[in-house]
């Protein structure tokens, strides 16, 4: 999937030559000139990399643009230099979201550069969807945002909320209600999305549906199907074809954090 790797960049011409001229030309490398060109363009469609250069963004445009890329499934990439004055925004971005900083004259040789963005975009999906949403899991009490990484990061995924909530300590409207405050889906689909997330490799490889329920920890095929159905619009199998990795976690971040399971 690495030849399919799309970047958008808001960085000043020069800047934008100099970072992509030893990119593949395999590779769709799109520059953007504001905070909403560059959203714009992430969307159509969804991009591996975004690039941003902090020095250049106003005030209002820094918020803007910190405020797009905790809504999106891929570590922003700083490429900027490290004066007194930037080390500031670059501290900035670091305290608000999970950024990769290349420093431009001495990180930016063109296969470093390279090489950078394809160990970005080949993090494993649940990594991509946990990063996606950092923001709002630092609005929840530290117990139930360890249990929601635990979700994406653990072996095992609970059969039910039910499960998920019990417990001494947890209380399953208490912790629900929290959850919708940070902007989360509820227990269901929340358990949807972590079993999904986990899928993505198996459908790569097209194995079959019951090699991706086994890897999705789903105990019975039909709930696999019908969970791909309602959120994705389609099968298991045919996921591979209709969706690139970062538009499968930007589905997957959209329900978590809005709509919830597709009812349609």
């Amino acid at each position: 999937m690495l030849d399919r790797i799309r970047v958008v960049a808001l960085l000043a011409e020069d800047d934008y030559q100099r970072f992509s001229a030893g990119l593949p030309s395999t590779w769709i490398i799109r520059r953007a000139q504001s905070v909403r060109e560059l959203a714009t363009a992430h969307r159509m469609p969804v991009a591996s990399a975004v690039v941003i250069d902090p020095e250049r963004l106003s005030p209002d445009s820094t918020e803007e643009a910190l405020a797009f890329v905790t809504t999106i499934g891929v570590m922003p990439i700083l490429y900027t230099t490290l004066t007194s004055a930037n080390a500031k925004r670059i501290l900035e971005w670091e305290r608000r979201v999970h950024a990769h900083v290349i420093l431009r004259g001495s990180e930016d040789e063109p296969a470093l550069v390279r090489r950078q963005i394809e160990t970005i975009t080949i993090a494993t999906v649940p990594t991509q969807v946990l990063r996606a949403v950092g923001p709002r899991l630092r609005q929840l009490p530290s117990p139930l945002m360890e249990e929601v990484v635990g979700l994406f990061s653990s072996l095992q995924v609970p059969n039910s909320p039910a499960q998920l909530f019990e417990g001494e300590g947890k209380h399953r409207r208490t912790w629900e209600r929290y959850l919708s405050r940070a902007g989360f889906c509820n227990g269901e689909c929340l358990l949807a999305c972590a079993r999904l997330a986990r899928i993505w490799e198996s459908v790569e490889r097209n194995e079959n549906v019951s090699r991706i329920a086994k890897a999705g920890g789903y105990t019975a095929i039909g709930t696999l199907r019908n969970n791909c159905k309602r959120i994705f619009g389609t099968s298991p199998s045919r996921l591979r074809t209709k969706y690139t990795t970062p538009e499968f976690v930007q589905l997957l971040t959209d329900t978590l954090t809005h709509s919830g399971l597709r009812t349609d």
